[in-house]
């Protein structure tokens, strides 16, 4: 006879197992889409039309992320798998390539010199995170892409290397949460000034 501890502790683990999945999913999905607003953020902040300019404020921005929150946690794995990677990707990169022609076309504007090179900064930072997003998540997507295929589920050998793949894709996937950071210490010579300033002269 099994014991009632036993099921219990079956019921439990799977229960964790599915929270952890989709929280994991859910954290993923808020990420892209704070990534995303950064970028369509930038392409606002770089417009020449004051108007376009307008959106780009701090009480704006919270109302959007909470609304990304509740989003986030309304739709959940069905979604997930198109949208992780389809969705930010393109708007990244179109939303990504606007703000860059905006940055060139500062120089012809009347702004002044401390503005215009912070903005070329922030460009350059977020830039650089979008392109190394791209490399980061286009795998994972096109895997996912992969597996929908019915034969791949029935062949035991292309379902094994499918999956082989889609951890190293996974892994490739995380990395891109993990560097945002290490890019903008690379990117901008401001943030890394800033950093040295906060870990040397603030808490020293």
């Amino acid at each position: 006879m099994v014991s009632i501890g036993y099921l219990f502790t079956d019921l439990l683990t799977f229960v964790m197992i599915k929270v952890r999945e989709g929280f994991a999913h859910m954290c993923m999905s808020i990420v892209l889409a704070y990534l995303c607003l950064a970028t369509i953020d930038q392409f606002l902040a770089t417009c020449s039309s004051p108007r376009w300019q307008q959106l780009c404020h701090i009480s704006l921005a919270r109302r959007l992320c909470l609304t990304f929150i509740v989003l986030c946690n309304i739709l959940q794995l069905d979604m997930f798998l198109y949208f992780l990677g389809v969705l930010p990707l393109s708007i990244t990169v179109i939303f990504g390539c606007l703000a860059y022609r905006n940055v060139q076309k500062l120089s012809y504007r009347t702004i002044p010199l401390v503005r215009r090179k912070l903005d070329q900064q922030l460009t350059v930072m977020v830039q650089t995170q979008v392109v190394f997003n791209v490399f980061a998540i286009t795998p994972y997507t096109i895997i996912n892409a992969i597996i929908l295929d019915p034969y791949i589920k029935r062949d035991p050998v292309a379902n094994a290397i499918s999956s082989s793949i889609r951890i190293l894709s996974t892994i490739l996937l995380y990395s891109c949460f993990a560097s945002p950071f290490y890019i903008y210490i690379c990117a901008s010579e401001r943030f890394r000034h800033q950093l040295v300033f906060v870990l040397c002269k603030m808490h020293l």
